[in-house]
């Protein structure tokens, strides 16, 4: 006689949705969501508050707090699209990078139209900010020459107002709210925001380790997955703290901020100064920056027209092509390096023998190129009639 088989009978199961918060019916042990749809709106509910909370947690959403706090109202972050505030992510970067990532304070965020204008309100958007050498905005205070992104005071929404000494970590809630959280969440995802302490350090790494070197590969490779802790102890490590091996110092001098502020505002902002810049790009490695030409790439970054730029470029150019040509009379057994040339006279006087390499004038300018002593395989400073 045939056995037969009992088929086992499942049990229906009532849990709570834990999405939706409604109790649905179903027959898996595993279900805690009532349907796909509900699923999904739950991942992207997790996924938008992690990606909330390492914008509220990072450096870059405590200094949007103290901007706001510093102009007494939200408003300056309008007219902002996801666009918009991973350019102004990159402001930020520049200058925590110029700024050796807090070792030294030479540079500040300019803003073209300025927070305390006239009538007017300059807003925290990249087309109104430079960053510029702290000692030139400071002498520039409140000037507004043209162009930049402001609205009228009298449009200022009081609800939005920012009082001194407010919380920064309920200003940036606000801000959140303000600005909207899901281009909150898409900025932090494109950018790559991370909470404040692990970014900063992050960030130094990045700018210290050489993909060429493979130890230093290794580290790039693992990143993101190491914690703050083990991060702060490789910077360490890079320091030379543990007598491993030390990065090569970080510098970046005014003209390379001006000039990567430029190429940034130009292609932005500004098409109107394009022109020049791709004009003078192959000249820019052999130009020695006065402190003319820096307060003219200032002023021209602030809203000034390129003439006073073009026109001081220009001028080292054709000095520069004019130096050439006097160099062709120097031995050949000398070499010598790219020539460095400079518009404003540099005085020579009272320059002595010393270890570095020698100065030769170029005609009655003042410019000079330099070069190693071939006899002595030793530096000094020499003129040549």
């Amino acid at each position: 006689m045939a056995s037969v088989t009992q088929a086992t009978k499942k049990t229906t199961r009532q849990p709570v949705c834990k999405h939706c918060s409604i109790r649905f019916r179903t027959t898996s042990i595993n279900a805690i969501y009532c349907s796909r749809n509900c699923k999904e709106r739950a991942t992207t509910q997790k996924r938008q508050s992690t990606q909330i909370s390492r914008a509220t947690n990072s450096t870059f959403f405590y200094w949007l707090a103290a901007e706001c706090e510093r102009a007494g109202t939200l408003e300056v972050l309008r007219l902002h699209t996801v666009e918009s505030l991973v350019t102004l992510y990159g402001v930020y970067k520049l200058w925590l990078k110029a700024n050796g990532y807090g070792d030294y304070k030479k540079f500040e965020i300019s803003h073209v139209s300025p927070v305390k204008g006239k009538g007017t309100l300059g807003l925290l958007h990249p087309d109104n900010l430079i960053v510029a050498p702290l000692k030139m905005n400071r002498s520039h205070g409140v000037k507004h020459f043209a162009h930049g992104k402001s609205i009228l005071r009298a449009e200022i929404d009081h609800r939005y107002a920012v009082d001194k000494g407010s919380s920064r970590k309920g200003t940036i809630d606000r801000i959140v709210k303000f600005i909207g959280a899901e281009v909150v969440t898409e900025v932090v995802r494109i950018a790559k925001i991370q909470p404040t302490q692990r970014y900063k350090v992050i960030a130094w790494l990045l700018d210290h380790l050489d993909s060429s070197i493979p130890e230093h590969c290794a580290h790039l490779a693992t990143l993101d997955s190491l914690s703050t802790k083990a991060l702060t102890k490789l910077k360490a490590t890079l320091l030379d703290k543990e007598g491993v091996f030390s990065p090569a110092s970080f510098y970046m001098d005014e003209f390379t901020v001006l000039m990567s502020e430029w190429e940034r505002v130009a292609h932005s902002c500004r098409a109107d100064l394009l022109p020049a810049f791709q004009r003078f790009q192959s000249v820019v490695a052999d130009l020695i920056p006065t402190d003319e030409l820096l307060q003219a790439l200032f002023n021209m970054l602030h809203g000034r027209d390129d003439t006073t730029v073009t026109m001081m470029m220009d001028a080292t150019r054709e000095l520069s092509d004019t130096t050439a040509v006097v160099m062709e009379d120097i031995p050949a057994t000398v070499q010598i390096p790219p020539m460095r040339t400079t518009v404003a006279s540099l005085s020579l006087d009272g320059i002595i023998e010393a270890e570095m390499p020698y100065m030769i004038p170029v005609l009655n300018m003042g410019g000079y190129i330099e070069l190693p002593d071939p006899w002595t395989n030793q530096s000094s400073k020499r003129s040549i009639a």
